[in-house]
């Protein structure tokens, strides 16, 4: 079963991306994620908002205190 995940995960053509809450670090992101963020390459271990306009870094940062509150 998690290699037909890994599998979708991998070839989606929707940007995906494993985000831990607490240190805002991209754990796994699929290839069109970096595309979509225009990145040519691995963005794993990266910081999301780091990788983000200075609009969009507020609210993933209020995502990201969601996750940790619940």
């Amino acid at each position: 079963v998690e290699a037909q995940y890994r599998l979708i995960f991998e070839v989606s053509s929707d940007a995906m991306a494993i985000v831990d809450a607490a240190s805002g670090r991209i754990r796994d992101a699929n290839s069109r994620a970096a595309q979509m963020l225009g990145i040519d390459g691995r963005i794993e271990g990266r910081k999301l908002t780091a990788l983000l306009s200075r609009e969009s870094r507020p609210v993933a940062q209020a995502m990201l205190a969601r996750v940790l509150a619940s």
